[in-house]
Order: C-alpha cells, then structure tokens, then sequence
C-alpha cells in the first residue's frame, strides 16, 4: 500500500505493468522469479500475470476492498485506511476475500483445474475439517475433500479412470496453492504431510460460521458453561485453543473449577475428558 501512494498505472487489458511487477515481487518477497530458467532454456517474463504469486497478491487486495481499479489507475479504498491499521480486522477481511479467489489462486492456462469455479466450496470444504479436528489433518485427506467438494459444485461425475486421474492432479496442485495461501495468511500451520489450523485461524472461521448463521460460542459465552461443556468443546480443540480455553474458564470460576473439575474425572467414562479434567483440576 506504501508503494501504490496514490495510484499506479495499469496496462489497457487491466494488468499491473511489468515494471512495476519486478518491483513489487522485490518489495513484497513473492517468491516469484523473472525469467526463470528450465534445464538450458530461460522462460521469458513477459507480462506481470507470469508472475502467480504477485498476482494472487493484487487479487486478494481487491477482493478484500483495500485497492480498486479507477480509470485504468490501480489506487488505494480510502475508506479501508481504518482497517489497514488493524491487523485483526484486515485479516478478517482478507479470509473472507480468500472464498472469491478461485481465478487468481488456481491460475489460468490451456487446462482447467475442476477446483477454479466452485472454489469457494473448496475453501470452506478444507477450512472445516481442520476446524472440527482436533490434531493435523493429513495433506492427502484434505486434497480429497477439496476435490469432492469440487466436482459436487459442478455436478460432475467421475469420467474414465484416465480422465479423473487428470482431473484429481489439477485439484491436488491448487489445493496445496489454497494451504499455501491460508499460511500466508496465518490461519494454518503446514508442512508437506499435514496441517492444523492456528488460533488466528480458529478464530477467523468461527466468524465466517457466524455469518453464515451458525451458532458458534464466544469465548465469553463458553466461561458460563458447566466444567463438562467446557471440557468436552476443549477436547475436540487444538491443543493451544483447548488450553487457552481451560486456562481462562478455571481463571473465571477461581473458587468452584478445581472441584468441579475433579468431579467431572471421577463420573465421566470419556479418558480424554478424564485427563484433561485432572490436568486442570
């Protein structure tokens, strides 16, 4: 945002210029490289769309409302000045972009990836398994999920074993480009095996349930709660979430929690409710 300052000329087809590009890709560490060579062969940059990583970059920005494109300038919202400011509230903003990237995040080219138009059910397909589970969710799992919630969205059918073969390597590709971006973003922590989501990330799709109208406690809301409620919602946490979440709840009932909790151990039939009562009883 510093190095837009109040505009930046963009080419007739819309697309930042390539000098700008090249200074960017430095600026923001895109991790894009100009004129990469293959083998023997360099590949020529020809166009700022070359460079993937900017480009979901620039998109991104203005699905989040934070740029837009006035009279062939790429400028800054001035409204969005207040939300700039605030890492949290641009954050938000910038998960609720994610669901609307499915051009930028799964790129162009001769072939199309089934994931690129309902990519929002993709999104929302990944972002729920890790946030119901309560340890790392295996790569693997969460490319099948993408992908099954890709082909329901188009209403597609496996064809031949050869075809869903092609199909599923595409998916499979932009899948790991959605981790890549959900990292980026905080919300994941992710190696090339599994991911879990963080608290930012915990946090995050709690709102979005929220505003699709799901019931999802606050932490407030759940420091009411019976020692039970409260255990069984910690176990079915990430660890740092579960922890955070006893911690504040023995913190809120500093005369009652220990007993209860000891209660809780000696009645349940549940072990991990059991264990973790004792932990902070």
């Amino acid at each position: 945002m510093r190095w837009l300052r109040d505009g930046r000329t963009l080419t007739t087809t819309g697309r930042l210029r390539l000098a700008d590009g090249r200074e960017l890709v430095a600026l923001l560490d895109t991790g894009d490289i100009l004129n990469p060579m293959v083998g023997d062969r360099v590949f020529r940059t020809r166009s700022s769309d070359d460079l993937y990583g900017l480009t979901v970059l620039v998109a991104w920005a203005r699905a989040a409302r934070v740029v837009r494109v006035v009279k062939g300038r790429l400028v800054p919202v001035k409204s969005a000045a207040k939300v700039l400011a605030d890492p949290l509230a641009l954050s938000r903003r910038a998960f609720t972009a994610l669901f609307e990237l499915g051009e930028a995040v799964c790129g162009g080219g001769w072939v199309e990836s089934v994931l690129r138009w309902p990519f929002d059910e993709a999104v929302f397909a990944v972002t729920m398994a890790l946030y119901i589970a309560p340890e790392p969710v295996a790569i693997d799992e969460l490319r099948q999920l993408a992908y099954q919630a890709a082909c329901d969205g188009l209403g597609l059918d496996p064809g031949s074993e050869e075809q869903e073969r092609g199909w599923r390597q595409l998916a499979d590709h932009d899948t790991d480009r959605l981790l890549d971006q959900l990292a980026m973003l905080g919300a994941i922590d992710n190696d090339a095996a599994a991911a879990l989501l963080t608290s930012l990330g915990v946090g995050l799709f709690a709102r979005h349930l929220r505003e699709l109208g799901v019931t999802v406690p606050t932490l407030d809301q759940m420091l009411e709660e019976t020692a039970e409620v409260v255990v069984a919602a910690a176990t079915g946490s990430p660890p740092e979430t579960a922890a955070a979440l006893m911690r504040a709840w023995c913190a809120h009932h500093p005369d009652t929690a220990s007993a209860e909790l000891r209660a809780l151990a000696e009645r349940t039939d549940d072990p991990e409710h059991r264990r973790l009562a004792l932990a902070y009883a």
